[in-house]
C-alpha cells in the first residue's frame, strides 16, 4: 500500500497545519523537523503537475478543498455580531488585503496602501474586514474617509483564524497574496487584483482562473495601473445584487 506524506516547512509555515489537516482525504501531515514516518514515494510539491500530465482543463479545481472550523468559524461570527459591522441584512461583508509580505521579490509589484482603496468607500451597504497582516496591517487604524473597516487582524493568529473569518464574509477582496489563494481554495467569491506582469499561474487575458472557479481577477492594463484596477472594482461593488449574491 502506497502512503502520501505531506511536509510543510516550520517556522511561521506551521499555521498552515490545521487548515491542511482539514482537506478531504489528507494525507499525513508532519513539519520539517518532525519526525517522519515511513514512506513509498517522495516527490516536490510544485513537480506533481508534470508527474500528472497536468492541462488547463484537468486543473484540479473542485473548491471547496479547504475550510473552516465550524466551531472557530462560529467564534468568529459572533465576534462580527458583537463589532455591530452587519446590523442590516442587506449589508455585504467584504474582507480585504492590500498588501504581501514586504520581503518578497516581487512585493513591489502587488502591494498597495489602503489609501489606494478610497473609492471603494463609496460602495453602499458594504462593511469591509481586514485580512491584513504584516507591517501593513497598521493602515487599518486610518482607513480612507467613509469607509467603514473593521479590523479584527490582533485576534488573526494562523490561517485556521483566516479561514474562520473569511468563512464568515460575503465575498474577499486582495492583492496576489496567500489570501486570495485561501479564498479561492474554500470556494469564496474572490477579488484577486493582479499586477501587469503576473505570476504564471494568472496567466494572460482572461478574467477568471481554472485553479479558483470562483475567484475574478482583476488585471493591471499598463504597468503600474492601480488607479484602473481600483475604479473597475469600486463600479462592480456599487452594482452588487440586493440579494447579497455575488456574481
Amino acid at each position: 500500500m502506497c502512503r502520501s506524506l505531506s511536509a510543510v516547512p516550520s517556522g511561521p509555515a506551521l499555521v498552515l497545519l490545521d487548515v491542511i489537516r482539514r482537506m478531504p482525504s489528507s494525507p499525513d501531515v508532519v513539519a520539517l523537523g518532525d519526525a517522519v514516518p515511513r514512506f513509498d514515494l517522495h516527490i516536490p510539491l510544485l513537480s506533481l503537475p508534470l508527474a500528472f500530465n497536468t492541462s488547463i482543463k484537468s486543473i484540479p479545481a473542485n473548491v471547496p478543498y479547504l475550510s473552516a472550523s465550524p466551531k472557530v468559524a462560529q467564534v468568529w461570527a459572533d465576534r462580527i455580531k458583537s463589532a455591530g459591522g452587519d446590523d442590516d441584512k442587506k449589508t455585504f461583508r467584504v474582507g480585504l488585503a492590500w498588501a504581501g509580505r514586504a520581503t518578497h521579490l516581487e512585493d513591489k509589484q502587488r502591494s498597495l496602501r489602503l489609501e489606494q482603496f478610497a473609492p471603494l468607500a463609496a460602495a453602499p451597504n458594504v462593511v469591509f474586514y481586514s485580512l491584513q497582516k504584516w507591517d501593513a496591517q497598521r493602515e487599518a487604524a486610518n482607513p480612507p474617509a467613509g469607509m467603514k473597516l473593521i479590523d479584527p487582524t490582533d485576534k488573526l493568529f494562523d490561517f485556521a483564524d483566516s479561514a474562520a473569518l473569511i468563512a464568515n464574509l460575503d465575498l474577499v477582496i486582495a492583492v496576489d497574496t496567500a489570501i486570495a489563494h485561501l479564498a479561492g481554495a474554500m470556494g469564496k467569491a474572490a477579488w484577486t487584483m493582479l499586477p501587469f506582469a503576473p505570476d504564471f499561474r494568472w496567466m494572460l487575458d482572461r478574467a477568471d482562473s481554472p485553479w479558483y472557479p470562483t475567484m475574478r481577477l482583476y488585471r493591471q492594463p499598463s504597468h503600474g495601473d492601480w488607479n484602473s484596477v481600483i475604479r473597475q472594482i469600486a463600479e462592480d461593488l456599487r452594482t452588487l445584487p440586493a440579494s447579497g449574491d455575488v456574481p
